[in-house]
């Protein structure tokens, strides 16, 4: 392993000790660990610090820059709402643009539409999408899926200019920091919106209600900006490897009307899925209080409640 890698994890002890653990620091004062079987895969990209390990409780697990992004045991969590909730709102959707999401969950999920004619990835880093077809088998599969394009580019240049190209867009990122940072911006969603055809939906992973309100509460905010606030929503859902179990999705609408759920389209989706089904998917938008607090002013979800 690189020497420069600071090793917070103590990788470099996993062969000689029995009982080795990996902790991600998910604040400054909340700690997750994993007992580790073995480190499979170590690599420094142009952009971030790419982990593989084989966990006991979770199985394989992705971490990037010393972040859990994924793992075998509960990717299809996090996957399928962050897939299925806005893509069973869209009458039609036939063309779908993932931004971020290199390791294959959000496409793996995207796939079981038989409407969806074309997918696009745009993913900065490539050796992101290397590590996931090593080692993540069963999920990244879908890459060889001929409806999927893969385009390695930073999805705010891509996106740049695009008008009326796509029903569905969904970010996929990391946390906004280094290269994700832009990603969350009034201008980046903005240039989402443009690319957006008239009845078009974008949704976005938008972190913790729980240990990051501001933060949430700034997202929306800024989608807001270029969407206008009648038309965003945001919905829960269970992680396990997140902080505190519980994620943020926000939901947003180019067009003048609430989207409504496509009731058959969520049965079929629900009977190739884990976690989504028709009561998930209502359950997902119906918020506690403290989350609605976060809202902005005009959000349909907060003069409803």
């Amino acid at each position: 392993m690189d020497e420069k890698f600071a090793d917070p994890f103590g990788m470099k002890q996993i062969q000689a000790k029995p009982d080795v653990w990996a902790a991600e620091m998910q604040t400054a004062d909340l700690k997750l660990s994993f007992r580790i079987k073995e480190v499979l895969h170590y690599a420094e990209s142009k952009y971030q610090k790419i982990l593989v390990v084989d966990t006991f409780q979770y199985g394989r697990m992705l971490l990037l820059d010393n972040t859990v992004m994924m793992t075998e045991r509960d990717e299809f969590f996090y996957h399928e709402y962050l897939t299925h909730v806005p893509m069973c709102l869209h009458k039609r959707p036939q063309n779908v643009l993932v931004i971020g999401g290199g390791d294959g969950g959000i496409i793996n999920q995207l796939i079981k539409y038989e409407e969806t004619e074309s997918i696009t990835l745009v993913e900065i880093d490539e050796e992101v999408v290397k590590a996931a077809k090593m080692f993540f088998p069963e999920m990244s599969r879908a890459f060889e899926n001929p409806r999927v394009k893969v385009i390695f580019e930073d999805g705010i240049k891509y996106i740049d200019g695009k008008k009326e190209v796509y029903d569905v867009v969904i970010i996929d990122s990391t946390d906004p920091l280094g290269p994700a940072e832009g990603l969350f911006t009034p201008e980046f969603y903005g240039n989402v919106r443009a690319a957006l055809k008239e009845d078009g939906l974008l949704a976005v992973q938008a972190e913790s209600p729980v240990l990051t309100p501001e933060l949430v509460r700034e997202i929306l905010k800024n989608i807001a900006i270029p969407f206008g606030a009648e038309n965003i929503w945001y919905y829960i859902g269970f992680m396990p490897t997140y902080p505190t179990g519980m994620w943020g999705f926000a939901l947003a609408s180019k067009g003048p009307r609430k989207p409504e759920l496509m009731v058959d389209r969520a049965k079929k989706i629900a009977a190739k899925s884990k976690c989504y089904n028709a009561n998930v998917h209502k359950a997902a938008l119906s918020l506690p209080n403290f989350v609605l607090e976060l809202l902005p002013d005009g959000a349909p979800q907060k003069t409803e409640s």
